[in-house]
Formats: structure tokens, sequence, C-alpha cells
């Protein structure tokens, strides 16, 4: 097992305790797998038909407009902002530049934080997971059905865990066999089990799961995902994040693994400890963090997996399902009709065949043949008209925006009741204040995912690939430079911090208007003045050639009207400490005659 002493654990041992980890992980998270199928395929718009509640294939879209209401109001995307710990400066701006330059738009976050709010409102929770890839540093987005915890995991603090399972990765056949780090003789193994029919079977199982999966993840929103290719072999593998005691350090440490699942068994193909397949940071970061992020929008103390803002539009939506397929259906068989006939008419007193009914195409004009009395062998079924069915299904609707704060007010719905619009902006805050409480979730997420991605640069250290950066000067120029590890490698390190664009313009308002307060307290004060431009630049968010730009020609613009002042000042005192006189234009004297 690569460099894993059989003294701290066997293969035996590990995998063991891989295959225990996975069915409790799985058992634990399994009781929320049906909710989360109804949720998702309510938000898809698709409904399962049944004899009894659900006959007719109709849905509202009471799952999708409230997701979509919720998502509009959480929809501002972070900033991450690092700050280097030794005060250089030239460090920071290239460690923020690669981090939204490159990262940023190589990992297209900003789609990707989309579909992460999404995972949250229809299941509850979501993960992320940081990787090196080539060279450069990839954020992947993780289904919650994907992933087994660790049952006594504290839910605000992921690393908590003593375990994290990342199953349902797919990898062909081929792919394990050109892999030098795998264990070949496992590789054989599989191989020849999956030139059994079991294994056969087996394969098309795992082309299905990787296509049903791929495509739940881009209805979501991620587009980095690929189908199966036809005519290989896919073998399910496993991500095992295991924490075991490691003698030589006297503390735990987290194990590696790669495994595949087949045969019934799960078989090691990999194992390492974390912090040697990552890198050492100088306070050993990864013996005991996993590369994961995690959040949940309604966190509990004793349940990880909690409820989502779907659960409760679930079951308003398939009750509204269901008595509109009734209406439905109830508004079909009233218009088509319904009949009863006289069935001893079918048979003539001598033994033949007698009035037997046919569905007659309604035509013009039409005359259609019945022996006997219609009114007494035919009798028209009176279908009852479903009452009160819209203000049943509106009530139930309430009732759903109620649970979710995406009332029909934020929704843009307007209301038959007349209400002012003060009371309308007050209904608004409120439900958006519901809305928005789990930004504080978010953000914190988003702090623990800086923080590993700032372990993982300085762990990964030159094994990141140096990129090349284009950035147009304020003359119109391009400038190049590439840049890569050793412009931003630090002793003291790096901190960050999240920024959210609609609370950093809320923050730059409030410090514009305390600037114009303490600035009017200080009249005629240049080196304020000073101070007081280049906080207004910094609000703007100009880059540091706009602002040397901007200060360069106010700099010129202040020195030009100090030298006319001077000059203006000159021309108005003259020697003896008056007043000149304003210069006036002189006149030509006339020659004088001669004689």
């Amino acid at each position: 097992m690569n460099n894993i002493s059989e003294t701290i654990i066997t293969r035996e041992e590990l995998e063991y305790r891989i295959r225990t980890a996975n069915e409790e992980g799985y058992e634990f998270a399994e009781r929320r797998f049906e909710d989360w199928r109804e949720n998702y395929t309510l938000y898809r718009d698709k409904v399962i038909v049944n004899r009894l509640t659900q006959r007719q294939s109709v849905n509202l879209p009471i799952m999708k407009g409230t997701m979509k209401t919720l998502l509009s109001r959480i929809d501002d995307f972070v900033e991450l902002e690092f700050t280097n710990l030794d005060n250089n400066k030239q460090k920071e701006l290239f460690y923020n530049q690669y981090w939204s330059d490159v990262v940023v738009k190589d990992n297209h976050l900003e789609l990707k934080d989309k579909a992460d709010k999404k995972q949250v409102l229809l299941f509850g929770r979501t993960f992320q997971k940081w990787n090196v890839k080539k060279g450069k540093v990839k954020l992947e987005l993780v289904h919650p059905q994907d992933m087994r915890v660790d049952r006594l995991v504290d839910p605000t603090d992921i690393d908590s865990a003593r375990y994290l399972i990342q199953g349902n990765i797919f990898s062909t056949l081929a792919d394990l066999k050109l892999n030098d780090m795998y264990d070949q003789d496992v590789v054989n193994e599989i191989e020849k089990f999956f030139q059994s029919d079991e294994g056969m079977q087996l394969g098309s199982e795992n082309e299905e799961k990787l296509r049903e999966k791929n495509n739940a993840m881009r209805d979501l929103g991620v587009d980095d995902v690929d189908l199966p290719m036809v005519g290989q072999t896919l073998v399910e593998m496993q991500e095992g994040f295991i924490k075991v005691y490691n003698k030589d350090i006297e503390d735990e440490e987290i194990i590696f693994t790669v495994s595949a699942a087949f045969n019934g068994l799960n078989k090691i193909l990999y194992a390492e400890f974390l912090e040697t397949v990552i890198g050492i940071t100088s306070d050993h970061f990864w013996r005991n963090h996993f590369p994961f992020g995690s959040w949940a929008e309604d966190l509990e103390a004793s349940d990880f997996w909690t409820d989502a803002p779907a659960d409760s539009v679930r079951v308003p939506n398939k009750i509204a399902n269901s008595w509109f397929s009734q209406m439905v259906e109830n508004r079909t068989l009233a218009y088509m009709g319904m009949n009863f006939y006289d069935a001893t008419a079918a048979m003539s007193e001598d033994g033949s065949v007698g009035f037997v009914p046919e569905t007659f195409e309604p035509e013009p004009f039409g005359w259609y043949a019945i022996p006997g009395d219609p009114k007494t062998i035919i009798q028209h079924v009176e279908i009852p008209q479903l009452a009160n069915e819209i203000e049943n299904l509106n009530f139930v609707t309430t009732i759903a925006e109620k649970a979710s704060s995406a009332t029909a007010i934020v929704q843009g719905v307007t209301q038959p009741k007349q209400i002012t619009l003060g009371e309308v902006t007050l209904l608004d805050a409120n439900a958006t204040k519901v809305i928005q409480s789990m930004a504080l979730f978010y953000r914190q997420n988003w702090l623990d995912l800086g923080t590993k991605y700032i372990k993982l640069l300085e762990a990964m250290g030159d094994e990141i690939e140096a990129v090349r950066l284009y950035k147009a000067g304020y003359r119109g120029n391009v400038f190049t430079r590439e840049i890569g590890p050793a412009d931003w490698r630090s002793k003291a390190g790096w901190s960050c911090e999240v920024i959210s664009k609609k609370d950093k313009a809320e923050q730059n308002l409030d410090q514009i208007q305390n600037l114009e307060g303490v600035k009017s307290q200080f009249p005629g004060n240049n080196t304020f003045d000073e101070i007081y431009k280049k906080k207004l630049l910094d609000i703007v968010n100009l880059t540091p050639d706009e602002k040397k730009q901007v200060m360069d020609e106010e700099k010129k613009n202040m020195e030009m009207e100090a030298k006319l002042a001077t000059q203006q000042s000159m021309l108005n005192i003259n020697p003896n400490g008056g007043t000149n006189p304003p210069a006036t234009t002189p006149t030509a004297t006339p020659p004088m005659a001669t004689a």
C-alpha cells in the first residue's frame, strides 16, 4: 500500500474499514434519497402517473417557481480577497490575479455557484471538492447522493468526520490499466471479472448510472460533464478519506484510498497518506482536513442531512398535482360523456345478437339507430363538476409560499387585495430576510474553501503550473507576464476574506457617506482631500493602472492650479505692500508738432 506501513494498518483492515464506512454512510443518508428524487422530478416538471391520485400526467410548476424565486434572491456570487501576511502588495496582487483570472474563469465558478445553491435548495446539502489536475486547480461540485459521511460528524464542521467516501465515480478499464499508481494485480482481477457475463451486465448498469448522474448534474447547471463513451467498460470507483491513528506522529491522520467496487467487493487500487498525496504545509494542514467543503441551509445540531426548502414545497405540490389531475379528468369525462345501456337488449328472443352499442363518430346532422326507446335503453351518466377547486389550489399554493418564504410578492405577482406601497415593501423585506438567512452558512463555507485553497497552493508548491496573463494598461497598451508559485510564495502565509458583491456595494455607500461627513470637518486640508480621493477610487474597483492614471492627472491639475494662483497673487501685490490697480491698456500719444 505505497508508503503506509503495515504496522499502522493492513490492507485487509483498511478494506474492511472502507466497506463498513461505506455501508454505514449509505444507511445514514438513504432515508433522504426518496425525498431528493421527488424534489428533483417535481423541479423538472415530471410526475409519476398512478391509478388512484395522479391519473393524468400534469404538474403545476410550484416547485420550479419556488426554487427559481429563492435562487434569484441568493444569486449574488461571493468574492474571495486574499491578504499577504508579509504585507507584500506585489505578491498579493499576483495571488489575487491568479484566483480571479485563472481559478474562477477556468472552473466557471459563477455557474457552479448557482448549481451549488440549487443543490442546497433541492436536497438541503451540497459538497465541493478541491483537486489539482495537470498543474491546474479544480473545484468540483459533488452530488450529495454520492457522499458517504460519518454519522457522528459535527454538522457545522465537515473536518470533524472520521471518514468521507465519494462514490459513483466511474473510470474506464483502459484508464485503470494505464495508471501506474494503481495496483495492477487488482486491475487484472477487475478485467477478468468484467469478461464474465455478470461483469458485462454490471458494466451496462454502470454506463446507465453514469448517464443518469451526468444528466442530473447538467440539469442543475454543471456544464462540464461528459456522457460515457460507447464500447468502453466502466468500473465504479470510490475515493475514501479515512482517519487512522498514526503512531509515528501520535495522532490521527487521513489516508486517501482509491478502490473499485465489483463482484460484491471493495478492492484497494491505491492508498497513501493524504499529506503525501497533496503535499506538506508548515502546519501539516492536510493530516486532519478533507479537501471538501459542505454547507446546509437549515443546520441542525443532531442531523447532518438536514431538510431542504424543497421539502416544504414537495407535499403541497403533490397535493396540488393530484387535485389538478382530478380537475383535468373530470372536465375530460364531462366533455366526452359516458352512457349506461340496457344489457338485456343485446340479445333477441330467438337468441340472435341484438343491440350492441357502438362508439359513434359525432358529425353534423348525424342519425344513430337504436332498437327501441333511447330513453329506456340508454341513460347518460351524470358527472358532477368539482366545486371550489381553484380556491383549494390557491390555498395549497399559499401554504407552500409561506413555508418557503417565496411569497407572491417576492415572486413579483400582483395581489388582488388592495395594499399600500409601504405594506408591499415591508412584506418583501421580511420575506427577503428569511431567504437571506442562509447567507451566514454559505459565506462560512466559502471562507473554509478559501482557507483550503490557500493550503492547497502552499502544499502543491511548484507543481502548480505557471500561467501567462494579459492586461491592458491605462494608455491602451497590452502587457503580459507569466506568474506562478514563485511570484506568491510567502513565509508568513495568506489569509482570505469573503466579500459579497451586494454587501460590498452597501459598505461602499456607507463609506462614501462617512467620508463626506469627515471631509466637511477639514475644509481645505489637502492631505485629507488626497486620502478621500484615493478611497473613492478604491470603492469603484479601478485597477492599479487606472488609479495611477487618475491620481497622476489630478496631481497635475492641482499643481497647475497652485501655479496659476501664485502668479495671480504676484500680479496683484506691488513693492510698497499695496495692491496694484487693475492693469489698463495704454493709449497711443500723438507725436508733437515740430517747428
